[in-house]
């Protein structure tokens, strides 16, 4: 027979058992929530995805597949000078 401390004991555990798995499911919610803000889907069917992870951005195709890694500034200025080309040229 389990006695009344026992009981407690399983009842602690089964208190701190859900207290970790709500802070777990909020831990992993956050680190998603802060991918969404870094990831941004282009075109009109989502064919190419930009995330921005640290110091590097990272271009993926529609598989998944990083296609290019843009790590420097000179890298970066040079994707930013393109697209405003493009974009003067669309006016």
């Amino acid at each position: 027979m389990i006695g009344s401390s026992s009981l407690l004991t399983i009842q602690d555990a089964i208190r701190i058992g859900k207290t970790k798995k709500y802070e777990i499911k909020n831990s992993i919610e956050s680190e998603v929530k802060k991918m969404e803000d870094n990831v941004k889907i282009l075109g009109d069917n989502g064919m190419l995805g930009m995330e921005f992870n640290q110091r590097t951005i990272r271009v993926y195709n529609t598989e998944g597949n990083v296609m290019e890694l843009l790590s420097t500034k000179e890298q970066v200025q040079e994707a930013i000078d393109y697209l405003k080309e493009c974009q003067k040229e669309m006016k």
